[in-house]
C-alpha cells in the first residue's frame, strides 16, 4: 500500500483542541504501548485511566486515515486522545510499530485440527460463548438449494437460543433499572445479531424461527423491563429485520395468517406504551406477502417494504433479478453499490454519476469505494453527491477533508462550500477561511449574508465568538430572549475580558434562575457563578465580588446544600 497522505495539521482538524493537546501529553509520557501494524491497519493499547488499557485500531489507505475506534467511552466528536496518541507515534516515530501479519494469513495456514484445538481452548476460557457458538455453527450448515433459490437448512435448536434471551432478560435489577437495562439491551442485541447472522445469509426460515423467540420473551415483559426508550429503539431493529425474514421465508398462507395474528396480538401492548407502528410492516409482510402491489401504500412504508425485498434478493444470490428489481424501482444506489461489489468499477461509477441519488447516498457509495481501495472513484462520486437531493452537510465535509487529503484544494474548498450552503456551521465556516486564501475578504459576506438568517442565529454568534468580534456577538444574543445554555456560557467566557458587565449580569442571572429551580441543578449554578468570580477576579474587582458572593449567602442562607457547594468558590 502507498504510504498514506496525513499530517499532523490534518490530525488537528479531526480532532477537538483539547483531545489533540491530551493525546499529545499521553505521546510524551509514553502511554502507547505495542504498536503493531498488520498491512494497512495500526494496532496500539493505550494507558489510561482505567486499569486496563485502552485498545485502539487504526486503518489507514493511500489519502489517509480510513477508520479510527477505541475502546474509550469518549463520544464527542473528532478522535479521541488515545487515537492522537497513537497517530503521533506513528508520524513521529513509525519504526517503533513492528509489522506482522494480518491475522487471517496465520489462521488460513493451520491445520483444521489446530483450529479446533484453539477454539475448545476459547471455550474452555469463555464457557458464555457456547450457547453462541451452538447457534452460529447452525448458520454455516452446509447449503443443497441452488444460490438463486432460498436457504433450507435444518431447523435450528431454538431452545439454546431462548436460554440467551431469558438470561439477558434476567440481569435486569429494578434497583438499579437505569444501569442494568443497558446491558440487557446490549445482550438482546448481541442474541438478536444472532439471527441476522442467518437472515444474511439467506436462511431466512431459520432467521424467522430465532427473531420470534426474541419477541415471545421480550414483548409479554416490555412494561416490566422498559426504562425509557432503550428497548424501544431495538425493538424497531428487530422489527425492519422480522420484516425481511417473513419476506423471504416462503410460509405457507396457514403460516402466514398464523404469524400475522402473533403479531397482531404484540401489537396491542405495544401500542400502550407510544410503539403503535412498530409492528405495522412485519404484519403487512404477513398479510401481503411477497406479489402484492405496494401502489396503495403511504410512500415512505412502501420504500420500506420495497428495500426489505430488495435486501432478500440480493442474499437469495440472483444477481440479475437483484439488479433488474433494483432499476425497475429506482433503486440507483443500490444497483451502483452492487455494481462496485461485483467489482465493475467503472460501471458503477458511471451509472451513479448519470443518474439522480439522494445525497447520502453518493457518500455512502463513495465511502464503499475508498474502503475498496478505489480512490478516483470514490472522489468522483463524493465530488458528484454535492449536486445530490437532500441534506449536503455530510458529503460536503467527506468530500472536502478527502480532496485535500488528494492535495486537490479548489474542490476541497467547493465542497466545504457545499456543506456550509446546506447546513451553516462553525467547523465549515473555519475550514473555507483556512482553504480561501487571498478570497476570504470576497468569501466572507456571502457566508455572513447567509447566517444573518434568523435559523442560524445561534450559529453566527459561536462564528462572533471565534472571530473574537465579541460586541457584535453580545447585540445578536440581546436581540432574542435566550438561545441555549450552552452558547451562553461559552459567550459569557469570551464576553469577559472586554464587556465584563454583560457577562456577570448574565452569569448572575442564570446561576438565580438555577438556584430557584431545585437543588440539583446547585451545582451549575455554582459554576455559573465561579465564571463571575473569574471574570470580577480578571478585573481586579475582588471587592465586588465579595459583595456578590456576600449577598447570595444572604438570600439563600437556609438552602444548607447550596452554603456548602459555595464554599468551592471561597
Amino acid at each position: 500500500m502507498p504510504s498514506p497522505i496525513f499530517s499532523e495539521d490534518m490530525l488537528r482538524r479531526h480532532t477537538t483542541a483539547e483531545s489533540f493537546a491530551r493525546g499529545e501529553q499521553y505521546y510524551t509520557r509514553k502511554t502507547v504501548r505495542d504498536p503493531v501494524r498488520r498491512g494497512a491497519t495500526l494496532e496500539a493499547q493505550v494507558e489510561g485511566s482505567q486499569f486496563t488499557p485502552y485498545r485502539v485500531t487504526i486503518t489507514l489507505d493511500e489519502a489517509g486515515i480510513r477508520s479510527a475506534s477505541c475502546t474509550c467511552p469518549y463520544h464527542f466528536g473528532g478522535y479521541c486522545k488515545h487515537v492522537v496518541a497513537v497517530l503521533l507515534t506513528y508520524i513521529r516515530q513509525p519504526e517503533t510499530f513492528a509489522e506482522q501479519p494480518e491475522l487471517s494469513e496465520p489462521l488460513e495456514s493451520l491445520p483444521a485440527e489446530q483450529l479446533r484445538k484453539l477454539i475448545r481452548t476459547l471455550l474452555d476460557q469463555k464457557p458464555e460463548l457456547n450457547d453462541w457458538f451452538h447457534v452460529m455453527i447452525s448458520s454455516l450448515a452446509p447449503v443443497s438449494q441452488p444460490e438463486t433459490q432460498p436457504v433450507q437448512r435444518s431447523p435450528v435448536d431454538v431452545t439454546a437460543f431462548r436460554r440467551q434471551i431469558k438470561h439477558a432478560i434476567g440481569q435486569i435489577d429494578y434497583g438499579r433499572h437505569w444501569e442494568t437495562i443497558w446491558a440487557v439491551v446490549g445482550d438482546l442485541e448481541a442474541a438478536h445479531n444472532q439471527a441476522k447472522a442467518f437472515l444474511h445469509g439467506g436462511d431466512s426460515a431459520n432467521a424467522l424461527a430465532l427473531m420470534r423467540v426474541l419477541g415471545e420473551e421480550v414483548i409479554p415483559n416490555y412494561e416490566n423491563l422498559e426504562e425509557e426508550c432503550q428497548l424501544a429503539e431495538f425493538l424497531e431493529i428487530w422489527s425492519d429485520d422480522l420484516t425481511e425474514a417473513i419476506l423471504g421465508a416462503n410460509l405457507s398462507p396457514d403460516e402466514q395468517k398464523e404469524l400475522s395474528r402473533q403479531l397482531t396480538r404484540w401489537a396491542g401492548p405495544l401500542s400502550d406504551f407510544g410503539l403503535d407502528e412498530t409492528l405495522d410492516k412485519p404484519i403487512t409482510a404477513c398479510e401481503r406477502g411477497w406479489d402484492a402491489p405496494s401502489d396503495d401504500l403511504d410512500d415512505e412504508f412502501a420504500i420500506d417494504l420495497i428495500d426489505a425485498k430488495l435486501n432478500v434478493l440480493e442474499r437469495q444470490g440472483d444477481t440479475e433479478a437483484y439488479l433488474q428489481s433494483c432499476l425497475e424501482n429506482g433503486a440507483h444506489y443500490r444497483y451502483a453499490r452492487r455494481l462496485a461489489e461485483l467489482g465493475q468499477i467503472e460501471q458503477a461509477t458511471g451509472h451513479a454519476l448519470q443518474h439522480a441519488m439522494e445525497a447520502n447516498e453518493f457518500l455512502k457509495l463513495a465511502q464503499f469505494l475508498r474502503e475498496q481501495g478505489h480512490i478516483e472513484a470514490a472522489y468522483q462520486v463524493g465530488l458528484r453527491g454535492l449536486s445530490g437531493e437532500g441534506r449536503k452537510y455530510e458529503v460536503g465535509q467527506w468530500t472536502g477533508e478527502f480532496a485535500e487529503s488528494l492535495g486537490r484544494l479548489d474542490i476541497a474548498q467547493q465542497a466545504w462550500h457545499a456543506a456550509f450552503d446546506s447546513s451553516p456551521s462553525l467547523e465549515a465556516y473555519q475550514q473555507l477561511k483556512r482553504l480561501s486564501g487571498d478570497d476570504w475578504p470576497n468569501l466572507h459576506p456571502q457566508l455572513m449574508e447567509r447566517l444573518r438568517q434568523d435559523a442560524y442565529r445561534t450559529v453566527l454568534i459561536d462564528i462572533l465568538i471565534d472571530d473574537q468580534a465579541i460586541e457584535e456577538a453580545i447585540q445578536v444574543w440581546d436581540s432574542y430572549p435566550y438561545w441555549g445554555y450552552d452558547l451562553l456560557g461559552r459567550l459569557v467566557d469570551a464576553a469577559g475580558a472586554d464587556h465584563p458587565d454583560w457577562a456577570i449580569q448574565h452569569a448572575l442571572n442564570e446561576a438565580q434562575g438555577l438556584i430557584a429551580k431545585a437543588s440539583t441543578y446547585y451545582p451549575h449554578a455554582v459554576r455559573w457563578l465561579g465564571k463571575v468570580k473569574q471574570i470580577y477576579l480578571q478585573h481586579d474587582r475582588s471587592g465586588d465580588w465579595q459583595q456578590c458572593i456576600t449577598s447570595i449567602r444572604a438570600q439563600h442562607g437556609r438552602k444548607y446544600s447550596l452554603m456548602a457547594q459555595l464554599k468551592q468558590l471561597d
